[in-house]
């Protein structure tokens, strides 16, 4: 699994300092006894591609400074409970929150992966309380709770403001979600307090919205913040407010996708409600991870979700859901580790290769039981997530394609069946959930194939938000 994640904003000759540092962290990460693997750099383009001068971000004053404006406090372990206690004082210091009043109205905003105790510790920490936690799938905390906000994405796509709100705690590595990282830098210019809980120095607030950070034992820092004999409070006034708008957003996407359509969104919303029969989720980038988690709902708790982006973003995705099944197997005793991939054509064909080796009727044994994982393919021949570039309303559409969509124009079923991989084209929604279920105990590879259309799905989401717009 990735060791560490740089998600670096477009470069100026002002940052040039901080490559030599960023480099070393990267290569430490990634060498590290006993801790050694693979580090993701993603360097940003400047936005947006089109040469349109007048619509170029100006980075100029953007602060690349890790931490640079913000205060940050270093936790200390078991044995130093003075150290905790001092961190708390920091914090609303820092803050300028008393802990006695200003934390009324705050939000847990759980990001992934967690650490060993970081989830169990924040569901206590919100359940004293009686906080929201606006969770991302892979955080292990978009579960089914009265505390737990489903559609945060939509809700921060919206930009939703709550008066009350005055403080957000932002917990794990960073944001992957573009909705919530503009709902941040939202909620920031509007005046609430931003505490980010960093375990690794892994979260790089490249917006420059953080008002405290805390690193280190966060776990422990948690767990004295419950402690604090001045926190106490079973009543907040915006936390029936946020679980209405989610109720309306869960009842207004099942009203959407309660007929036989099939379609990319609806894929994720089946898939989200099919994890229950499977061990672990892998989802891939670009669209299938956005849809997911707009769409995927509640996650069981004993479900990890994983996602990872190669240096392409699509690419290794069907490797990564072998290796984790393969993984899993090794730790469920008598049965092979069964995973769900949600994955693109483009992304499912990149990685092709590593289904070359690994045929249905001749499970890979590597000291295990066996693989099983079911691959959900959306083929829209083609990458969806362009459709969303203002290109697309700007260039011709042969000369889109060629550049942005690359339609592969193949029969993904065909060449499953080449590699003597069963494979299943469900004809509507129903036949999809069903099919899913029954895969769950089929061992090995298998392939379903939802075929779509780009146009069409992008019209659907664009009518889902529609309607949330007029809910929230």
């Amino acid at each position: 699994s990735l060791r560490y994640e740089i998600n670096w904003p477009p470069p100026t000759e002002a940052d040039s300092f901080a490559w030599r540092n960023m480099a070393y962290r990267l290569l430490k990460s990634a060498t590290e006894p006993n801790r050694m693997g693979p580090v993701h750099l993603n360097v940003q383009f400047r936005e947006p591609l089109i040469d349109e001068e007048s619509t170029f971000h100006d980075y100029s004053d953007l602060n690349l400074e890790n931490y640079k404006s913000a205060v940050t406090v270093e936790t200390g372990d078991e044995s130093s409970s003075m150290s905790t206690k001092e961190s708390i004082r920091f914090v609303t210091q820092a803050l300028n929150v008393s802990t006695t009043g200003d934390l009324s109205s705050a939000l847990i905003l759980a990001l992934g992966p967690p650490g060993n105790s970081e989830a169990s510790e924040l569901l206590k920490l919100a359940e004293d309380m009686n906080w929201p936690i606006g969770a991302e799938s892979r955080s292990g905390l978009k579960i089914r709770h009265r505390l737990v906000i489903e559609n945060m994405n939509l809700i921060a796509e919206n930009q939703v403001l709550p008066d009350e709100l005055s403080l957000v705690i932002v917990s794990g590595y960073s944001i992957t979600s573009k909705a919530l990282m503009n709902w941040l830098k939202f909620l920031k210019e509007n005046g609430v307090k931003l505490l980010i809980l960093d375990r690794v120095n892994g979260y790089y607030d490249h917006l420059d919205v953080g008002d405290c950070f805390v690193s280190g034992n966060v776990g422990l820092f948690l767990r004295s913040l419950r402690n604090e004999k001045t926190l106490s409070f079973k009543s907040n006034v915006f936390i029936d407010k946020l679980k209405a708008l989610d109720d309306s957003c869960i009842a207004t996407i099942g009203s959407i996708f309660c007929g036989d359509e099939l379609s990319a969104p609806g894929t994720s919303y089946i898939v989200g409600r099919c994890l229950q029969y499977f061990n672990a989720a892998v989802i891939s980038s670009s669209m299938p991870i956005r849809d997911f988690e707009t769409y995927g709902g509640a996650i069981p708790p004993e479900i990890p979700v994983i996602a990872n982006r190669g240096a392409n973003g699509i690419d290794g995705v069907v490797s990564t859901a072998i290796g984790v099944s393969t993984g899993l197997s090794r730790n469920i005793k008598d049965k092979a580790g069964k995973v769900i991939c949600l994955i693109g054509d483009l992304a499912f064909l990149y990685d092709l290769s590593a289904l070359v080796t690994i045929s249905s009727r001749q499970l890979v044994s590597l000291g295990t039981t066996g693989i099983s994982v079911t691959f959900v393919v959306i083929d829209n021949n083609g990458g969806a997530i362009f459709s969303y570039l203002k290109q697309n309303s700007v260039m011709n559409t042969d000369e889109f394609e060629t550049l942005f969509t690359t339609p592969h124009d193949l029969d993904i079923s065909k060449v499953c069946e080449s590699l003597n991989i069963p494979v299943f084209s469900p004809a509507d929604a129903r036949e999809l959930k069903e099919t899913i279920e029954l895969s769950s105990s089929m061992p090995g590879i298998n392939v379903i194939v939802v075929r779509t259309s780009i146009e069409a799905d992008k019209q659907i989401s664009l009518e889902i938000r529609k309607k949330i717009l007029q809910v929230l």
